[in-house]
């Protein structure tokens, strides 16, 4: 039988992929057609009505707030954790408060809800993060140690920090990991397909600082370049910084041991991660012919812990560069068939529909470069949500 696809992706870089990797394959036929078995592109171009009655295959999740908000993803977490005292949350996930402002004039009624913070001791200069809720690209993102600096930076007028609702006061986990002598942060790409497995790419991006994180020669005492890993944000910082001082494979930069203590907890984290939001159909819903491509990304201690930082829905693929794109385009091509082939032709799954979050972290089951993390039946009917 031939399927019909529409691609309307933005993104040339993206959508120049997606579009050679479909040509490939016989089955399918490009068409500009609205009326097309598949419509992969822009969120706000879906037709939903399509999507919900199963006669739309799509590369985008209708709600998933509660994974790619940073506020409810902290909720969800945080009452998932409390709940589940051996989820390797307890110890992957750093120290997270939501604040709600809704007027910097009313700052002190805000730190009523989170007295962690309220009633933090400055002296240990223990250092925190301020993150917007629905900031990406590194905006909106700020640092404090104290209470005071903390209202400082929050009610001053010269800022737009009062434009945002909902904060994110995450703890800023250090020491880092260092790599010639730069923090870096780790891009991994996984995809959720149907209601609901989520495969994981078996490459990763180590996103590099531009700056070294001594601090030597800093004209400000804290200079976000050396602490911020996003590349949008060092690009904007740092003119003339080469794209390999910003971007390596993770190969590269971890040893043999570390590579592999590094995926056991990142596979598992993202078990319990989906498995978290999966449960919270307010916030997170997976149709059974959808799919989406997430960027996660996640940091290292010096020790070798690993922490969950946030879920990144389309990630931007084109900000790779060319030295290390065979990682997203091995990720992109693996989604075309993970997404689409299994959806439209209905491959036989030989995988079980129901794994541990101990098999997802010795990553017992994978499919060409990709692992399956999580794997969960949903049923959607008139009554609701039902989890065989």
């Amino acid at each position: 039988m031939l399927w019909t696809v529409r691609v309307g992706i933005e993104c040339e870089y993206t959508r120049g992929i997606v579009i050679d990797e479909l040509s490939s394959k016989p089955w399918i036929r490009l068409s500009d057609s609205e009326n097309s078995d598949v419509f992969l592109g822009e969120y706000e171009d879906v037709d939903w009505s399509k999507a919900f009655s199963g006669h739309l295959v799509t590369n985008n999740l209708c709600f998933r707030k509660g994974l790619c908000r940073k506020a409810d993803l902290t909720l969800n977490l945080r009452k998932f954790i409390a709940k589940r005292p051996c989820s390797i949350l307890h110890r992957s996930f750093p120290e997270s408060y939501v604040m709600e402002l809704h007027d910097p004039d009313y700052f002190e009624e805000a730190l009523y809800d989170v007295p962690e913070i309220q009633y933090m001791d400055p002296s240990t200069q223990q250092l925190w993060l301020a993150k917007s809720s629905l900031s990406n690209q590194g905006k909106g993102i700020f640092m404090f140690s104290s209470v005071e600096e903390l209202e400082e930076i929050m009610t001053d007028p010269q800022h737009d920090h009062h434009l945002h609702r909902y904060w994110v006061l995450q703890r800023y986990v250090e020491p880092p990991m260092l790599f010639d002598e730069r923090k870096f942060h780790v891009r991994v790409y996984c995809l959720a397909v149907g209601n609901l497995q989520v495969w994981t790419c078996k490459d990763a991006l180590a996103l590099f600082s531009s700056y070294k994180y001594s601090g030597e020669g800093d004209e400000e005492e804290r200079n976000l370049g050396k602490y911020l890993t996003n590349t949008c944000f060092q690009q904007s910082r740092s003119e003339g910084a080469l794209e390999e001082d910003l971007v390596k494979d993770l190969k590269e930069v971890l040893t043999e041991q570390e590579l592999e203590s590094f995926w056991t907890q990142v596979r598992e984290t993202i078990h319990d991660v989906f498995s978290c939001v999966h449960f919270e159909p307010a916030s997170f819903q997976a149709l059974p012919r959808c799919f989406e491509m997430y960027g996660l990304d996640f940091v290292l201690r010096q020790d070798g812990q690993v922490f969950f930082l946030e879920a990144n829905p389309t990630p931007d693929f084109a900000m790779t560069g060319s030295r290390c794109k065979y990682i997203p385009e091995g990720f992109i091509r693996a989604c075309m068939t993970l997404g689409i082939d299994q959806q439209l032709r209905r491959i036989p799954k030989a995988f079980p529909f129901d794994i541990s979050a101990e098999q997802a972290s010795q990553g017992l089951i994978s499919q060409g470069n990709m692992w399956l993390s999580y794997s969960k039946l949903v049923e959607l009917g008139e009554s609701g949500i039902k989890f065989a």
